[in-house]
């Protein structure tokens, strides 16, 4: 049995809480990554987007520990309300599997491949807080600012794609 802290409301809170603060280092790790590509010698900004990839990481491991935990509490009506077991699991294995592919890029550069990654992972944040934009200050925030981190994202991408990107010397991207 959960100690009382761990009742049905509190759990609630903690995961909302858990995920708003992902959807934030979220954004932030995609304005860094594009201020990044449009100053590609910038160390202190290549160190900041791993440590800011690393805090969402984090962050969405502890969101998912309290879904689970708030599926526990539940007796699994938050899972259910989602679709159940199959999308819930699907969702987190893409997640991990997206993450894993941006640790794995030797380069922090955004090549079509990452780029497109990102974008997937800001889908999904993005169907989160958009959809219910009008329901309160916070979601229309989260909103605007998930939308200003994709415009630097993809603004940063359009530009490095007409300059080259670092180190390319006209190659293909990948």
């Amino acid at each position: 049995m959960l100690p009382d802290m761990w009742d049905e409301p509190t759990v609630a809170l903690a995961t909302r809480v858990t995920a708003r603060i992902s959807a934030t280092l979220f954004a932030l790790h995609l304005i860094l990554r594009g201020l990044a590509y449009l100053r590609p010698g910038n160390f202190d900004v290549r160190r900041r987007i791993r440590g800011t990839l690393g805090l969402f990481t984090l962050a969405h491991t502890i969101h998912f520990c309290c879904v689970l935990t708030l599926a526990r509490v539940t007796q699994g009506a938050n899972i259910h309300a989602r679709g159940g077991w199959v999308p819930v699991l699907v969702t987190a294995t893409a997640f991990y599997g997206s993450l894993m592919y941006l640790y794995a890029r030797d380069d922090l550069y955004k090549r079509p491949t990452t780029f497109g990654v990102l974008v997937i992972l800001w889908l999904a944040f993005a169907q989160a807080y958009l959809l219910r934009i009008a329901r309160s200050p916070l979601f229309a925030a989260l909103s605007l600012l998930l939308i200003a981190a994709l415009g630097v994202h993809l603004w940063s991408f359009r530009a490095g794609s007409n300059q080259g990107s670092p180190g390319s010397q006209g190659s293909v991207r990948t």
